[in-house]
């Protein structure tokens, strides 16, 4: 399995699992969280967190190694190489808009 489909598996899990937490019955009963769970839930949202970032790095210098390469020998193909470049790294970056707010 690629990074970038794990990291978005990882992250639609997490946030399936953020809202189904949410959900509960009327009765107070269990419903409060105990801090290793409250610790594990930070623990598991900052590596989807860094993960995501980690991703979009990596495709930053991708784009990047195009872009150096369209300014070195511009053509057809080397545009090509630099556009895809860039729809690819949108994929990574949109995972980490979330982590913002």
């Amino acid at each position: 399995m690629s990074f970038k489909r794990l990291s978005s598996t990882l992250a639609v899990a997490f946030m399936a699992a953020l809202v189904l937490g949410a959900c509960g019955g009327d009765d107070d009963e269990g419903s409060a969280v105990s801090r290793p769970d409250k610790l594990a839930v930070a623990t598991t949202y900052a590596d989807l967190a860094l993960a995501s970032y980690d991703a979009s790095i990596d495709s930053t210098r991708t784009i990047q190694k195009a872009l150096d390469g369209l300014v070195a020998k511009p053509s057809a193909g080397t545009l090509k190489s630099a556009r895809a470049a860039w729809l690819a790294a949108r994929d990574d970056y949109i995972l980490t808009e979330p982590f913002r707010f």
